[in-house]
């Protein structure tokens, strides 16, 4: 199992919680549809040259901007 399975399966057991992930070393190629996550908003800034990027899960009970 992938770790992108991993944190589906995770997220969605635990919707009520925000998760923050970093070193994700996602990039433009990876489309936010991928995580299969639909009780969440999803931000997250791609790896870099120089960096490996992050990505933040929230619940869409919470409002957020």
């Amino acid at each position: 199992m992938n770790k992108i399975h991993i944190l589906n399966n995770y997220a969605n057991k635990n919707d009520h919680f925000c998760f923050c992930l970093s070193e994700t070393y996602l990039d433009e190629t990876i489309h936010n549809s991928v995580f299969g996550l639909k009780n969440f908003q999803i931000f997250r800034q791609d790896r870099s040259r120089f960096s490996g990027g992050v990505l933040i899960l929230i619940p869409n009970a919470l409002s957020c901007e």
